[in-house]
């Protein structure tokens, strides 16, 4: 008859054994003295298959591991250990509670693999989040190339705990991988892997196939080029990616690692490869872009330098030719026979046309850079001057000039009236025998004004509707229609300083529309 302590035993056994979680009592020989089916289920056992055994007798990787030491801890100080680590022969991670009894120890352990993943992924998310931030802020930094390629390299190393990463761009030949970039273990940039002919070696390989190559078996890969030295370093993992933007390879990323990558990093490290490959092409550009626009500053100082010429140095000469000339037409007139007279009066002719073509390239030349302020201003009042500064044309081709209400816009006055005369002028010039009309409109549009001036005269075949606004084009003989061909540069030119387009609509012999559109800057606008 069993007595009333070992019914109790019996009880508490029965109800250990029946946890979920593994529970084990340890002698003080770290001998098992009683496990419970869920601990003996966990090696593939039962339980009375394990009494006398030690712990690592039936998970090897155990002993003199972090179990194993804290065992050895909870018996040496009798006090309770909590430990938790990954068991690789189970892929799972543990956390154990070893509490010291009056002679050996209780272990309670708990599957808490779910719980570390959960927490692991967090945190690789939150780390990848952080490494494509600190990426994107160097990709968007204005500095020198290989400063914002270093720094990519060392939010990579840093976030993600490879031993090293570098990154390779290619040279404009399109043959060889300049190395520009490396952070980690190693930071040199000069090296047998400063230059890599595209085609050969690891990274070489990756550029000329233009796909990545990706290994969490680094010493049994046949591609390593130093088996040796992998092994020494204990290299585990490789990435390499190859920069790719349209197609067009614009480098490699590579990194070697001393831990395993994960598919979810080697997504993330595809993305970043996108991102830089993108970064490097953007940058370029950029660079094109800052190149182009300070050789388009030396030649805008260079048309400047011309205009002073221009207006200097060229019209003196002009002006003592001019002069000399007609002094000689007032003294010889008739003196000399009629082809003398008729040379001397295209000498004078010919310097006058000469003057007028300096100065309205002078003009051209100034618009964006001697132009007035942009004010508020009533076109009615630009075009009122327009027409004044037309008077005489107007009343001597008998031109009948009407025209609608015009808006409040912001803009240069002086500009402005140029280009409503200019335009108003040529519907004068270029006029048909029948009687002039020329009509001055304005046209709202969501954010702009179209400003169009519309006459009933020679017209403009469409294969010319382009041409007209180059300068020096001209469409007619000189002696018919008089001018240098640059009016409707200027205007052009006048019109896009202030933001805005310039065309022409035409039906031949019928007449011509020009039209230009200017955005609407002013307050009321806003």
């Amino acid at each position: 008859m069993h007595g009333t302590g070992d019914h109790t035993r019996e009880h508490m056994a029965e109800i250990v054994d029946s946890l979920s979680d593994p529970f084990a009592v340890l002698d003080d020989d770290l001998r098992i003295v009683f496990i419970n089916r869920a601990g003996a289920e966990l090696v593939g056992q039962v339980p009375d298959a394990l009494i006398g055994k030690e712990p690592w007798e039936l998970v090897p990787e155990m002993k003199d591991g972090p179990f194993h030491l804290a065992y050895q801890r909870a018996l040496a100080t009798r006090e309770p250990v909590l430990i938790e680590d990954y068991l690789a022969p189970l892929d799972r991670w543990f956390e154990s509670r070893i509490c010291p009894l009056g002679r050996g120890l209780s272990v309670y352990t708990r599957d808490v693999t779910a719980r570390k993943r959960e927490r692991s992924l967090a945190d690789r998310v939150a780390s990848h989040v952080a490494m494509r931030a600190d990426v994107s802020a160097a990709l968007a930094d204005p500095q020198d190339m290989r400063a914002t390629l270093q720094r990519c390299c060392e939010a990579l190393v840093a976030h993600l705990h490879v031993a090293f990463a570098r990154l390779w761009t290619v040279d404009d030949s399109g043959t060889t991988l300049l190395l520009q970039a490396s952070a980690g273990m190693y930071t040199h940039l000069d090296g047998p892997h400063a230059a890599v002919p595209v085609g050969k070696y690891k990274i070489g390989l990756i550029a000329e196939e233009r796909r990545p190559h990706l290994t969490n078996d680094v010493p049994h890969d046949p591609r390593i080029g130093d088996p040796a030295w992998a092994a020494r370093e204990k290299m585990i993992a490789f990435a390499g990616y190859p920069l790719l933007v349209d197609n067009k390879l614009v480098g490699v990323l590579a990194m070697f690692s001393r831990e395993q990558l994960d598919e979810h990093t080697l997504s993330a490290l595809a993305s970043i490869a996108d991102a830089v490959a993108q970064g490097i092409v953007r940058r370029r550009t950029e660079l094109e872009l800052e190149h182009r626009v300070s050789e388009l500053a030396r030649s805008n100082a260079d048309l400047e330098q011309f205009a002073y010429v221009a207006s200097h140095d060229l019209q003196e000469p002009l002006r003592m030719i001019s002069s000399y000339t007609q002094l000689l037409a007032r003294r010889y007139r008739g003196k000399l026979d009629a082809d003398a007279d008729d040379f001397v009066g295209f000498i004078v002719e010919g310097v006058s046309r000469m003057q007028r073509l300096i100065n309205d390239l002078l003009e051209y030349s100034r618009v964006g850079t001697r132009g007035g302020a942009f004010v508020e201003l009533e076109l009615d009042a630009v075009l009122d001057v327009a027409l004044a500064n037309l008077e005489s044309a107007v009343q001597q081709s008998g031109a009948e000039i009407t025209r609608e209400p015009l808006p409040r816009i912001r803009g240069d006055e002086g500009q402005l009236g140029h280009v409503l005369q200019n335009l108003v002028g040529n519907a004068i010039k270029f006029r048909s025998e029948r009687p002039l009309r020329v009509h001055v409109s304005a046209r709202r549009e969501p954010a702009a004004w179209v400003i169009s001036v519309q006459d009933n005269g020679i017209g403009i075949e469409p294969a010319y509707f382009d041409r007209i606004f180059v300068i020096f084009q001209r469409l007619h003989a000189r002696e018919k229609y008089p001018g240098t061909g640059i009016g409707l540069a200027i205007a052009k030119k006048i019109v896009e300083r202030h933001g805005g387009t310039i065309w022409v609509e035409s039906v031949l012999g019928e007449g011509t529309t020009v039209s230009f559109r200017l955005p609407d800057r002013t307050a009321r606008s806003s």
